[in-house]
């Protein structure tokens, strides 16, 4: 196994997933309810549903034992390749650094110019620095039978001109074998049997976007692999999935450059990429959880950039809040799989937590002389310690909010000056102009409430107005009221499930639904047949769409089959159907406990949900396209246009609570985006705790860390003296691609102490400063090997640097 979270997931798998079984083998023989004193008891659908218990103790299990790990660890574990299915066609490519640099320009004029993103994040070139001299990794991911229709299609395409198809490739050889290389900065491996050659005709499919979850420091492709490719079968078109870089390495805004230049490079190809320019209309940007948080600072960007708006946008479970202001993030514990205290409290390590201010101050200065000896860099620079929750870090007024107070960066994705970005956390932002928004949201999910917030603003951005505050933080804002009108939302509620129900949640029902309902929904923004291979219905037209304020709940012809061989169902199956279903959402209603529970609906829409007879009387299911026939019909006298829904465990569709029973919409706007006192003191106590439990670990890092720091001011004492006309030449020459320390040559550049130029105590960062890669570390120790004649320890160390992970020097 490469790491220890490895083996301790490896080896606790099956032990936790027989005990579940038998557990609930038991529990059905003895006809008893579930006792325990766990979250069990607390949601039905884990007593009934063992699939989804079985899926909800492993990853809490895991996210639970990340906590005893380190983040280098977690993002190893992440990094792990999987396997596609049979089914399924991957074309592994990357991103050109050229669609890097012109999505450096497009988010430094949103940003105001050079001057506000120096003010802002500290700089213009320390996130343009990735380590490598390559761009984005990234995949297409689609059915094989969808393939092989593009081949089809191309073939008859060629045939009518009378030109020869060919794939848009120039294979050559290698060491490694043969490769498929396009003059674009493109490169697949032909012989992996996962990696394929990308065909023209593959212009012609509707093609999803994705952002990949984890928090935004774990996370990839592979980890999310299979629910893609069940994406791409089920919208019978591409799914397009980027690595983007992580933090605490790559802080914001790295990620939203890498995603923001994926999507430059879907709409404007550079000379030589196997695809087509894509129509912005033919695109659906999506992701889950940080990924969902990512696409909505995406399509900001896009908005306020004056770039083609996308077809429209899948937000699954999206984080949208880092200050955790929201009542459920309290509530709904014991009943997500999402660790307490998120992610920030994990195992100490060189990459987490950052270094103190002084150290990373010592360590900037000793780089800025290493890379341009002789220049005076010694302009003070703003601590990224300052109490929370503040505007600027640089901004000596800047007042504290209410609630406790930290002096500790405590988010790993930015410093505590920044959560406030309406680019970081989405809840403090302007969310009218989007494109049409699919909104899913699970119940007992901790990010319940930010979500149903999200949702209500950005369908009614009137009623939430951005403040003079977050105008001056980012200047696109100004007058953006006049320009922008209300975004088309159509927001689900599902019942009794976790955190991300497609990912984690995927054999579940209710994410069989979730999975038809976002599958439809794309389909319908990029204007496509609604009816697939997998689920049939009959549409047919109705007018009994119910209407709640400006909400639209639909009712109407129900699912008439499921499968690929589904038959229509006569009418007595239909009803005895209905009612076998009604009684399950009825049980998950009335003991789920949840403050949605509380409410009934027959007063304001009588026969779709509340009661027994209610229940019965709904026939719409997730993923029916009748939803969108007239629920999305906005009448002059409305203000917003929005299809809010709830979702029973087995799928029956039934309206959402009005707004004024929702506490997600209750919160006072002076508490959104400040840490409560609540949170902040379990934060405290949880790393008081991993401090103490950690004491020897951190204090071998401090000291491997000064160790590092005296290394590097040996290096900057006998570094070779240049002329500044020399330096600066060479920064030039790499300005936009960031492969030396150019940021040094700047005084303006204030990179945040996590980040990957701001470090000399990992690997990655020695990369930038020596100029070599990971392998010539490798033969550098090797080569020491040999001239010491230490054979034994050497061949050791040099075994350990070729198995240890990027990040670590030791």
């Amino acid at each position: 196994m490469s790491n220890s979270l490895t083996r301790r997931t490896a080896l606790g798998f099956m032990p936790l997933f027989l005990r579940i079984l038998l557990c609930h083998y038991y529990k059905k023989l003895s006809n008893e309810r579930s006792r325990e004193n766990s979250s069990a008891a607390v949601v039905p659908l884990r007593r009934e549903e063992l699939m989804y218990d079985e899926a909800f103790s492993i990853v809490r299990n895991f996210m639970d034992a990340t906590t005893e790990h380190t983040i280098g660890e977690l993002q190893r574990f992440s990094r792990l390749r999987l396997p596609a299915l049979p089914s399924a066609y991957v074309v592994r490519l990357s991103v050109p650094l050229s669609c890097c640099t012109d999505a450096a320009r497009v988010l430094i004029e949103v940003f105001g110019g050079e001057r506000e993103v120096k003010r802002t994040v500290g700089g213009v070139r320390w996130w343009q620095v990735r380590s490598g001299n390559h761009g984005i990794d990234a995949e297409w991911i689609m059915e094989k039978d969808d393939w092989r229709e593009a081949g089809r299609r191309e073939r008859e395409a060629s045939a009518a001109t009378g030109s020869e198809s060919a794939p848009l490739t120039d294979n050559r050889s290698s060491s490694h074998g043969s490769y498929s290389s396009f003059p674009g900065g493109e490169r697949m491996c032909a012989n992996d049997a996962n990696a394929r050659t990308y065909y023209p005709g593959m212009d012609q499919m509707r093609c999803l976007l994705w952002a990949h979850g984890g928090g935004y420091c774990f996370g990839s492709v592979d980890l999310e692999r299979y629910m893609l490719q069940r994406y791409a079968r089920k919208i019978r078109g591409r799914v397009f999935a980027p690595n983007y870089r992580l933090a605490p390495q790559y802080p914001f805004p790295c990620a939203l450059q890498d995603l923001l230049a994926s999507y430059l490079f879907l709409i404007r190809p550079p000379e030589g990429a196997a695809h087509r320019p894509v129509k912005p209309s033919n695109i659906v940007v999506g992701g889950d959880s940080a990924g969902g948080g990512l696409a909505m600072a995406l399509l900001q960007v896009i908005r306020d950039a004056d770039l083609p708006l996308p077809a429209g946008a899948v937000l699954v479970s999206p984080w949208c809040d880092l200050h955790h202001s929201f009542p459920s993030i309290f509530l709904n514990t014991e009943t997500d799989v999402v660790p307490t205290t998120g992610l920030t409290i994990c195992k100490p390590s060189p990459l987490w937590p950052p270094p103190p201010d002084a150290v990373h101050l010592r360590v900037r200065d000793l780089l800025r002389k290493a890379a341009m000896p002789g220049v005076d860099h010694s302009k003070p620079e703003p601590s990224s310690e300052t109490e929370v929750p503040v505007i600027n870090a640089d901004q000596p007024d800047a007042q504290p909010g209410k609630g406790s107070k930290s002096t500790r960066q405590i988010q790993l994705y930015t410093t505590n000056g920044l959560l406030k970005h309406p680019l970081v956390s989405p809840v403090l932002a302007y969310l009218g102009g989007l494109p049409p928004l699919l909104v899913i949201a699970s119940d007992r999910e901790v990010l319940r409430d930010e979500i149903l917030y999200i949702a209500h603003r950005a369908a009614n951005p009137a009623k939430y107005p951005v403040s003079e505050e977050m105008k001056k933080l980012y200047p696109a804002y100004e007058g953006i009221e006049g320009r922008m009108k209300s975004t088309t939302v159509h927001l689900q509620v599902y019942d009794d499930v976790a955190h991300v129900i497609p990912l984690a949640f995927m054999g579940t029902t209710p994410a069989k639904f979730c999975y038809r309902a976002i599958a439809t929904f794309i389909k319908h923004v990029t204007n496509m047949p609604t009816v697939s291979r997998d689920e049939k219905f009959q549409v047919q037209p109705s007018s009994n769409i119910a209407s709640q304020e400006a909400v639209s709940s639909p009712s109407g012809p129900s699912l008439q089959g499921e499968g690929r061989h589904a038959a229509p169902l006569r009418a007595e199956e239909r009803s005895s159907s209905r009612v076998k279903y009604s009684l399950r959402a009825i049980s998950s209603v009335r003991r789920g406990r949840s403050y949605f529970s509380k409410v009934s609906n027959r007063d304001s829409n009588p026969g779709v949900a509340g009661d027994e007879g209610d229940v019965e009387g709904s026939d719409v299911f997730a993923g029916n396209p009748i939803v969108y026939h007239k629920g999305w019909t906005k009448s002059p006298e409305q203000q917003s246009t929005m299809i809010r829904e709830r979702v029973a465990i087995n799928g029956a569709v039934r309206p959402l609570e009005v707004e004024e029973d929702l506490p997600a919409l209750q919160v006072d706007p002076e508490l959104v985006g400040v840490f409560s006192e609540i949170w902040l003191s379990r934060y405290n106590t949880a790393t008081e705790r991993h401090e103490k439990k950690f004491a020897t670990h951190i204090n071998n890092i401090t000291t491997r860390r000064e160790c590092a720091i005296a290394k590097l001011r040996q290096k900057s004492s006998q570094s070779r003296q240049r002329p500044l006309e020399e330096a600066e030449a060479a920064a030039a020459s790499s300005e936009g691609s960031g492969w030396s320390l150019a940021w040094g040559l700047d005084e303006n550049e204030f990179p945040p102490p996590s980040s990957l130029v701001a470090r000399c105590d990992i690997i990655e960062a020695l990369e930038l400063m020596d100029g070599t890669s990971r392998k010539g570390l490798l033969e550098r120790l090797k080569l020491k090997k040999t001239q010491r004649g230490r054979g034994g320890r050497s061949r050791v160390r040099a075994a350990a640097l070729e198995r240890a992970p990027r990040q670590y020097l030791h």
